[in-house]
């Protein structure tokens, strides 16, 4: 990971935050998940830079509807592979981390997805969790900017390994 994208992902969630007492600005933000809501979310997406099809703007309106949504940031790095799992965990005990449990299969579903696949697979499991969740944004920020094989081994350590949690 380049110094760079670090302290790009944290000046970018640093201006995501500033508007967590705008609740005119995440009420429109939490209608991005639908194409019909992304356009009146439009003004914010743009000015967040989340508008457009490349795959750093898909991250970013990700990350937008999730915190819209009401996921708290995270202080310390820990992937979102942790964070389901400590979900899981609460949901299920420890079936969970079985492999045929539902939780373990939506997180193979998602360490299998593509590049261009793997916002809205996220999407689809940050909103099943509950608002309170904890996720750490700026690692996840430069987790899905930077999408592929090492970032997948990781988070299926995260998961699935009691070794890595600690």
């Amino acid at each position: 990971m380049s110094e760079d994208l670090q302290q790009e992902a944290q000046a970018w969630v640093q201006r995501l935050i500033l508007l967590k007492d705008d609740r005119r600005a995440l009420a429109e933000l939490r209608l991005s998940g639908s194409d019909a809501g992304r356009i009146r979310a439009l003004p914010w997406l743009v000015s967040l830079g989340a508008a457009g099809s490349g795959h750093k703007e898909e991250v970013r309106r990700c990350l937008c509807l999730l915190f819209a949504r009401g996921v708290q940031p995270a202080s310390a790095r820990l992937s979102f592979a942790s964070s389901w799992r400590r979900y899981a965990l609460d949901q299920a005990g420890a079936y969970a981390l079985d492999p045929c449990s539902a939780f373990s299969k939506r997180m193979m579903w998602l360490l299998a997805a593509s590049r261009p696949q793997v916002t809205e697979r996220l999407i689809q499991m940050g909103l099943r969790m509950r608002g309170d969740e904890v996720i750490d944004l700026v690692g996840l920020y430069i987790d899905l900017v930077c999408w592929g094989e090492a970032v997948q081994i990781h988070w299926g350590k995260n998961y699935w390994t009691q070794e890595a949690q600690s």
